[in-house]
């Protein structure tokens, strides 16, 4: 497996595990935990939050914790490797059904992530998305 093909199966790890959030929280973070560089920075919008436990704990109460359920759909992967490090620029588009409500609704962005190699895999050391309005 080439280093492009390993970073897109990163990526979409990370969004299955997102979206498993709802249904199987405990294995969904332990999944999300395994793509994740220890100091990984994450920022969704909102301001920088370090560390994996608080990136992940964010991702399930605050992204996740009123959907029912999510699918993502990531788009038009841009991969630069550099040796131990890589970029990825990702177009994604997010359905959701809000708790509660049943409303259906739809979020589009990008990601500009940044990997790290770590025991030889592939591991995000910053995810930073931005919500198109």
């Amino acid at each position: 497996m080439t280093d492009y093909e390993a970073l897109q199966n990163v990526k979409a790890s990370y969004c299955r595990a997102v979206d498993a959030l709802p249904d199987d929280r405990a294995h969904a973070m332990a999944d999300l935990r395994s793509l994740m560089m220890d100091a990984v920075v994450a920022d969704y919008g909102s301001g920088a939050i370090n560390g994996a436990e608080d990136v992940i704990q964010f991702l399930a109460e605050q992204i996740v914790g009123g959907s029912e359920w999510m699918l993502h759909m990531v788009h038009s992967p841009c991969i630069t490797v550099t040796d131990a490090a890589a970029e990825g620029l990702w177009t994604v588009q997010v359905q959701m059904k809000r708790r509660g409500t049943g409303a259906l609704d739809s979020v589009i962005g990008r990601y500009a992530d940044q990997f790290c190699r770590q025991d030889g895999l592939w591991k995000f050391a910053r995810i930073e998305f931005r919500r198109c309005e």
